[in-house]
Formats: C-alpha cells, structure tokens, sequence
C-alpha cells in the first residue's frame, strides 16, 4: 500500500521498510497522559502475623500519529478507484485485503484514545502475609500475590476487548540465625505455584492478530503460561 504498483523495488522512490526482532513495524508516535494513585497498608505484627496490602490504580490515555499513514491509505484508496474506474489501469488497484486491514489498523489506533496492553489494566491489588512460626527462633514463612483483573488485549474499529486476568501466588520460608558471629539468611522461595483465575490453565491470552468476523470477536494470541518457579539463597551480613 506504501509503495504504489508501478514503484519496482530497484526505483529510488520504493520505500523499504523492516522486519526485525524489536516490534519496528510497530512504532509510531504518541501523545499519552497517565493518571492514578497507589495505596499500601501496612500492619504491625499480631500473633505473629504482619501483612501488606496494595492498590494502584491508573487511566492511560494515548493520542497516536497516524497522520503519514492515513495518507498513504488515501492515496492507495485514490488510485484504486481510479485503476477500477471504466478506462483506468485495473494493475494498479490495491487489493481489497490489503486496503481492509489498513483501515482495520488506522481505526484501532485513531478511534479511541485507550490503550491496550497491561498497563490499561483498572486497577491492580497484591497483598503479603508473612507468620512468625512460633517454638523456631528465626523462622518466618510468607505467602503473596498479585491480582490483575482483565484489561484490554487488542482494539478494532475502536472498541476494546478484555481478557487476560491473573492472580498468581508464590511464598517463602525464611530463617535466620548466627553461624560463626556472622548473621546468615536461608530464603526458600517460590512463585507462581497457583493461579486463583486461571487454575492450573497452560495457556494464557496476550494479545490479537485479527478480528474474525463470523465469531464476531478478536483472534486471540495465546502465550504459555509462566512456570512455577523455585529459588534457594543463602546471604550473610558481614
């Protein structure tokens, strides 16, 4: 659509364009303003048990510059109806696919002023409760987590669709002693042992290619789910 059909690419007017590892087809331009506040509660410990609470919320909001493309969509969608026009050069008409995903894009992006991605999440909570095991000098285990309600994954024709809520948690046993006058720290720890959204599920949603029109809903893209994952550390205080 970017370069018209009679712009071979030995022409130094034939725009080239990348297709690399760092999403380059996918940087533009844009104004964004972020408000929110963010909340910690913190308790003293009671019966041996302490525990901290989060909340943060956010709105992001984004103006991109789709100023150049809508142009080249204009131009390509001018000579498409020239080239189809009685007497016009039929080889220089856009393909109907190539023009349908264009708008596709240019109204995702120029719509709504919402943002997709994680960061458009409401709201985000995580809370730690760490427990004084009691007859064991030194010894605390912690469990915590991180709720993530569903945000918007993908935006076509300038309406958003949601998913991708998660609430994993991990813990930690901890002990602590003198070893040699030195204090020394053993930390058992663990993290995304469960998932109270998700369950055990392998799969989880990240993003959208396209919109299918007869399920009338995104293709979603699927990512595997992080795996459990297990650390041992031992540190000591000189």
């Amino acid at each position: 659509m970017i370069n018209p059909n009679n712009i071979l690419p030995s022409d130094a007017r034939y725009l080239s364009f990348v297709n690399g590892l760092n999403n380059e087809r996918r940087t533009v331009n844009s104004n964004e303003q972020s408000r929110g506040l963010e909340l910690t509660f913190q308790g003293q410990r009671w019966h041996g048990l302490q525990t901290r609470l989060t909340f943060s919320t956010s709105r992001v909001r984004a103006q991109a510059d789709f100023a150049q493309f809508k142009a080249y969509l204009d131009a390509a969608t001018a000579r498409t109806a020239a080239a189809n026009a009685p007497g016009g050069d039929r080889t220089m008409a856009e393909s109907v696919a190539v023009l349908t995903n264009a708008r596709t894009v240019l109204g995702a992006n120029t719509l709504t002023d919402a943002v997709a991605g994680r960061r458009s999440s409401p709201f985000t909570g995580s809370l730690v409760l760490d427990y004084q095991i009691p007859g064991v000098r030194g010894l605390r285990g912690g469990l915590n987590g991180v709720f993530c309600p569903d945000y918007t994954v993908a935006i076509f024709d300038g309406v958003s669709y949601k998913g991708a809520a998660s609430f994993p948690f991990g813990g930690y046993l901890l002990y602590e002693r003198r070893i040699l006058k030195y204090t020394t720290i053993f930390r058992l720890g663990w993290q995304n042992v469960y998932d109270v959204v998700n369950g055990h599920s392998r799969y989880r949603i990240s993003g959208a290619t396209s919109y299918n029109t007869l399920a009338k809903r995104p293709n979603y893209i699927y990512r595997y789910a992080d795996p459990t994952v297990w650390s041992l550390s031992v540190s000591t205080r000189l």
